[in-house]
Formats: structure tokens, sequence, C-alpha cells
């Protein structure tokens, strides 16, 4: 029941005050002010919300370009995915903000069970909304059973020692945690999306437990404790970030996510952080002066980590395994590529005035034909798998010793296919934890943007089969698999490359034996 009765009662024009009565007025009009910066607040806020008639626009921008997707009906019928999208266009009759609108359409994508297929709260949004609530001050860490623990302390609030095992979070359990925010997450293996979650901790806070600026954390060390984290400035955050992740977001920014380091005698590290590579040219001119080197200081193993690249593209992986190898091979064995209106559209919305129609179609290396696209009638498949062969290169710079590829569960699309070529055509041994992406996956993406750029949905138009490849679920599991300890992540040790480094010379001293 809402009471009737003012606030309060202040009449500003009553000629009756007196001088001891300024106080109270002074206070009055206070409370005015307050009220109405309140008021302008709440405006504000309202907004920022979006009317039914737009929303039902963008959901229906998102869901019709669903039909490019290649299987979207793997891990949910026709007739489910319908009534799931049906039941969600009947909750769009009244106004919300973009944070609402994400959590009824992402599950959508998300039932498609597809890593490039998803949709995603723009980066400049999140900013805002970090630099307006402030950033949760842990670096985090889930194992491959689904415990987390919390990492490194940005913030200035001591109280919780590195390495705590968080237990709950507001008062409900991790695992509870992780069911819920699931949902709205696009994934393939349960470990590339607990490597989602990591990287994104602050959005599936967002989600789970709206805008809040402190969290309570149950947690485990000598025994269970309890206490109210608050979260640090989005500045202060990004100050004390580790150099060395600052470095390596650089190095993506800039379009050259790779380098190389001599670690010992005879035993050299070329890290591939991404394969989005900028400039094909520079990263051929890149490997040529790297496997120069490796020559020069003779180097007998070659250590590739590709741990925490989520792929790019494939000419990336061709160009690196042609100086890996003599023999023929191929990054993709297969793909299959869906002929859609929306594809087509796509193609159509970026050049207006082009005719694709008249386009000629060509089956090149790492791309596929758009004249083709507009040439075969929608529903069919557009299958090339003879065009993916890489026949051998007249190429100098080669290496020819031992070779050792790191993974991890954020090895992803392009890095899953280049482990897939390591353990198809056996050119040296996989260390580390099985890859996030699987051997038959979908990518070749295309765009859709709504609310002005506020959301971003991504749609796979391609199903990629990787050489070798058997049952569409499997990862591809280490030669060798070495699990990272809370012990290694808290003193900054790497377990799978100490392991491959001693592993490489328990090799070669077995060879001068």
């Amino acid at each position: 029941m809402v009471d009737s009765a003012p606030l309060f009662n202040l009449s500003l024009g009553d000629a009756n005050t007196t001088m001891e009565s300024k106080p109270a007025v002074r206070k009055g009009v206070m409370c005015i002010v307050l009220i109405m910066i309140a008021l302008s607040i709440v405006c504000a806020q309202e907004a920022k919300l979006i009317p039914p008639h737009k929303l039902i626009r963008e959901f229906e921008h998102a869901i019709e370009i669903i039909e490019a997707h290649p299987s979207p009906y793997r891990k949910i019928s026709e007739s489910a995915l319908q009534a799931m999208i049906d039941s969600t266009a009947e909750l769009l009759d009244r106004p919300m903000d973009i944070v609402a609108f994400y959590k009824l359409v992402s599950p959508i994508y998300a039932t498609l069970r597809d890593g490039h297929t998803s949709v995603r709260i723009a980066h400049h949004w999140l900013t805002s909304y970090y630099k307006r609530k402030g950033i949760f001050p842990f670096s985090i860490f889930f194992n491959h059973e689904n415990v987390l623990y919390l990492i490194q302390n940005f913030g200035p609030d001591s109280t919780i020692t590195p390495g705590a095992q968080v237990l709950a979070l507001n008062g409900v359990t991790v695992d509870s945690f992780l069911t819920y925010v699931s949902r709205y997450i696009s994934y393939e293996s349960e470990a590339f999306r607990n490597g989602i979650i990591t990287e994104q901790f602050d959005l599936y806070l967002l989600l789970a437990f709206g805008e809040i600026d402190e969290i309570s954390i149950t947690y485990q060390t000598d025994q269970t404790h309890m206490h109210t984290l608050q979260f640090m400035s989005y500045g202060g955050w990004k100050k004390a970030r580790d150099d060395e992740e600052v470095r390596i977001d650089h190095l993506i920014e800039k379009g050259e996510p790779y380098e190389y380091t001599l670690l010992t005698k005879g035993i050299g590290l070329l890290k591939i952080h991404s394969f989005a590579i900028s400039n094909r040219q520079s990263f051929d001119l890149f490997l040529d002066k790297v496997f120069r080197k490796v020559n020069t200081d003779d180097v007998h193993s070659l250590i590739i980590d590709v741990r925490g690249n989520t792929g790019g593209a494939t000419y990336g992986v061709a160009d690196l395994v042609h100086r890996l190898t003599t023999k023929s091979f191929k990054v993709t064995a297969l793909s299959e590529m869906k002929v859609s209106k929306s594809f087509r559209d796509y193609f159509q919305d970026m050049a207006p005035g082009v005719n694709f129609y008249r386009v000629w179609p060509i089956h090149a290396q790492h791309s596929f034909s758009i004249g083709e696209l507009f040439r075969k009638d929608v529903g069919e498949y557009i299958v090339e798998g003879d065009s993916h062969k890489e026949s051998p290169k007249n190429i100098y710079q080669r290496f020819t010793g031992d070779l050792y590829l790191l993974t991890d569960e954020r090895s992803f699309s392009a890095a899953t296919s280049l482990a897939a070529i390591f353990r198809c055509y056996q050119l040296g041994f996989i260390v580390g934890t099985p890859t996030g992406g699987t051997r038959v996956f979908h990518a070749n993406n295309m765009y859709k943007e709504l609310f002005s750029g506020e959301l971003l949905c991504s749609m796979a138009t391609t199903r990629i089969y990787t050489p070798c490849f058997t049952d569409d679920e499997d990862t591809i599991v280490p030669d060798i698999t070495v699990n990272p300890t809370i012990f290694n992540l808290l003193s900054g040790r790497d377990a799978a490359l100490d392991y491959t480094v001693h592993l490489i010379k328990k090799v070669e001293k077995s060879k001068e034996d």
C-alpha cells in the first residue's frame, strides 16, 4: 500500500517566515535539490530502456542470421529451437536495457554449442560499466575439476590470501554459479567455457548478480571464511595489471602476436599468441628471421606455444607448418559452407554496388568463393576438399630438429588446427592440456550489429574438418598432459614449459648415451 501523505510540507512563499526558520528553509531546499537529482538519475536510467518495438526489430535481426549456420541442429532439434525463439519473443513486450536483452538472446545462440557463434556486449559498453562500478580485484583460475581459486590480488584489500579456494559468491555455490552463467556462453568444451569465464569474470558477475560494486566471498584456506570484497577502480586495475599480460595484449592489438626466445642452449621457444595476423608478408618475414636464428643458434629442439591462442587466419598456420616439414599437408581436411540469404545479404550490404552474381567462382586456398555463394541455391553447401591441400614449398629457412607443441583450454580454432596437424602428420610431441577447440568446428563468421553496435552477433557459416578428424566432440589431447597446479600459478612457474624443457634435456642426454 502506498502512503499518500507528503514526505515533507514546505512553503517557500510564506511571508511569515522568520530568521529563526531560515535553516529549516535551507534544509527544505536541499531536500528538493536532492530529490531533483534523484529524479534526474531515475529518468536517465529510464532513458536507457529500449522500447518494445526496437527490441522486437533487433531480435528479428539476431534470429534471421541463424539460417546461415551450417549445422544448427546438432545439439537441439529444429522444433525445440523454434519453440525457444517463440517463447523469448513473447517476453519483448516491455522496455528493457541492453543487459536484459542480452540475457534473453544469448542463450538461443548458446544452444548451437559453437564457440564461433555468439552474442557479445560491445567492449566500449563494458568499459563504461567497469568505470562506473569497478572491477573484481583478483585474477581467478578454474582448474580442470571446476574448482575456483583466487590468484593475484590487484586491489588494496589484503584480507583474502591469494590461493584461496572460492566456495560461494554472494551465497551462491561455485557449481551453481557455473551452471547459471553457462546458459549465456557458446562453447564446445567445458574447459573452453571456463577459459571464457576466467577472462571475462566481471561480465559474468554482472549477469549473475546485476550491477554490484562489492561481493561476498565464502572461501577456504586453513578453514572456511567469509568476506565482503569491494571492487577496485577500473583505472587502478589497469595500472596494477601484470606487465606480461599487458605486453601480450599489446602484441595482439598491433597485429603482430608472435615472438621468439632462445630459452637455453639448443632450445628455442616460438610463441604464437594469436593467428589474427594483420599482415601476412610481415609474418613471413618474421618466420624467415626466426628460423634463420634457430639455425644459427644450433637449436635442436623447438617449442611452439599456442596456449591462449584462440585462432585467426589459417594461412598463418600454413606458413608456419611449411617451415616444419617438406611434405604435403592440409590445414583443413574438408570444409562445408552453407549458402544462405543472410550470408549473401552480408556481402551485399558491405558492397551494395557490386553484382556478386557475375563474380566468377574461384576455388583458392584459405578463402571461399563469393561467386559460388551467389550462384548456388539457398540451402546448398559449397564443399571444398582438394583446394585445401598444401604442396611442399621451396623454403630456405626450415627447421629439421625436434618439435614440441604446448596447448591448453584456450587453444581454439586455427590453434586447434595446428594441434591437429601435429597429431595427424606426427610432427612432434604435444604437451599441456587438451585444446578448447574440437577436431570438427565451425568458423568463417558473418556479423550483425544490434542497437548501433552495443551488441554484436557472430554467426559461423562453415563447418571445418581438421586433418585426421574423428568425432566432432573430440578435442586434441596432448601426448603428455601437464595440468598447472595452484602452487605453480602462485609462484609464477610455467608447469608445461618447465616439464617440456626437462623432457628435452632427458631426450638429448639419452641421445648422448
